[in-house]
């Protein structure tokens, strides 16, 4: 990481804000906003960077929290396996010791009732997994994978990349505008309604929009841009769905878990 200032943050209205012009800024500060941040300080240290969300870091309420945070390279070849162990050093570099290594137990396709026996066994019983020798069990395959918490992650990122250099601006909802971007810091009143306290225009050479389903609105009601995509949707956790014969077992420490 660069070694020169630390950026600034700003994470309530009442810290004041008078900046008119960044060289780039990344909007969204979830995993890939804060990745984005922290690699920009990293290539280009001489630019001035400003990452911005209209939450926390990462945002309570965006996709980051509900990533699945399991890295597996089973089944890639080629070039996506060079990329999976690049992406697999840099998760080791921001996590270290909180990267963590788990079993994975595959009851493949080619099933037996053995083997259909044996999985309803270790679903029925979590704390079995320190009991269990999945060689001994019948169509069987055990890998290891490494889990990590997506929202750790991307505070480390964010972190890293203000300690680079890079401004950090929370509780801000962005407006694109041509040649800039018009900032709106939020507050809470007393009745718990978020407001606009303040605004502020800056110009940007270069913006990043890293806000997930929320980027083609962004863009397009900002800047009358049209951008080609598909239907937009959120994704929710789904609790309590069935699982079938083929769904993996996930091994972390006394349970055994099935996505």
């Amino acid at each position: 990481m660069n070694s020169g200032p630390r950026g600034q943050v700003w994470a309530h209205v009442g810290q004041p804000f008078d900046r008119r012009a960044y060289d780039v800024v990344v909007i969204g500060a979830g995993m890939l906003g804060a990745g984005c941040a922290a690699a920009l300080r990293e290539v280009v240290p001489g630019r001035s960077l400003l990452l911005l969300d209209e939450g926390g870091l990462p945002n309570e309420e965006g996709a980051t929290l509900l990533g699945a945070g399991v890295w597996d390279a089973a089944g890639l070849e080629g070039h996506a396996t060079e990329l999976a162990e690049r992406s697999r050093a840099e998760l080791q570099r921001w996590l270290g010791d909180a990267l963590t290594p788990r079993t994975l137990l595959d009851f493949g396709a080619e099933r037996t009732e053995a083997a259909e026996a044996s999985a309803e066994v270790l679903q029925a019983f979590d704390d079995m997994a320190d009991w269990v020798d999945p060689e001994q069990l019948p169509h069987v395959t055990r890998r290891e994978v490494l889990t990590y918490r997506p929202g750790e992650l991307t505070l480390r990122l964010g972190q890293g990349a203000v300690a680079a250099g890079a401004d950090l601006m929370l509780n801000v909802r962005a407006e694109l505008t041509p040649g800039g971007v018009r900032l709106h810091r939020l507050s809470v009143t007393n009745r718990h309604e978020i407001v606009v306290h303040e605004t502020h225009d800056i110009t940007v050479d270069q913006v990043i929009v890293a806000a997930g389903a929320a980027g083609p609105e962004l863009i397009e009601s900002g800047l009358g841009l049209h951008t080609p995509h598909g239907r937009a949707y959120v994704q929710r956790p789904r609790l309590r769905q069935p699982s079938g014969p083929t769904s993996p077992l996930l091994r972390a420490g006394n349970l055994l878990l099935r996505p």
